[in-house]
Parts: C-alpha cells; sequence; structure tokens
C-alpha cells in the first residue's frame, strides 16, 4: 500500500524518537484514538435516541395480539444446572512434606 509523504516525514520523525519517546507517543495516540472512538460512538448512540418516540416504549401497537385469560402464558422455563459427581479421588496431603519421603517409608 502507497504512502503519503506526510506519514512517511511523521515516521522517520518517529524513528529518531528514544524508546521513551516512542512509548510515551504510543500511549498518547492510543488514548487519543479511543477517545475520538467514544465520542463518536456517543454521538451515534444520541442520534439514536432522539429518534425513538419515549411514548413508543411503554405502549402496544393495536395489532399486536395479547394474550387473554382463555390463552394464558406459560411461565418461563428455569435453565438446569448439572452437577459434576463428587470426585471419589484421595484427598490430597496437605503436609509441609507431601511427596517427600518420610524417615519411616523404606517398605
Amino acid at each position: 500500500m502507497p504512502t503519503t509523504p506526510s506519514r512517511d516525514a511523521a515516521r522517520a520523525a518517529f524513528d529518531k524518537l528514544d524508546t521513551q519517546e516512542k512509548s510515551a507517543f504510543i500511549f498518547e495516540a492510543t488514548f487519543n484514538t479511543i477517545g475520538q472512538a467514544l465520542e463518536e460512538t456517543g454521538r451515534r448512540v444520541a442520534d439514536l435516541f432522539e429518534s425513538v418516540d419515549v411514548d413508543d416504549l411503554f405502549t402496544q401497537d393495536a395489532d399486536e395480539e395479547t394474550p387473554t385469560e382463555a390463552e394464558p402464558t406459560s411461565p418461563p422455563k428455569k435453565a438446569t444446572s448439572r452437577k459434576k459427581p463428587a470426585s471419589r479421588a484421595k484427598p490430597k496431603s496437605t503436609s509441609k512434606t507431601a511427596g517427600k519421603p518420610k524417615p519411616n517409608d523404606d517398605e
């Protein structure tokens, strides 16, 4: 991809910086970019909310059917969780000599 002369000049200037200055530049540029992205996202979300009528959030369209007493809605199903079976392995020793031979272990 071809680069512009201004980018090439910026790259050459960056190469002349010492490591500490390069690091500071990268951090500053990164946080500046993140800030700009958050600001732009905030503006777009604000524009979306301005186009939404708040009353529409709390009213139902006449076309939508609402459940009647003759048609009760079923309650939501609960998620079931599976428990792992208890391990039957022998518990590990917690003594300070775990894994080390004991004086009487010559057998």
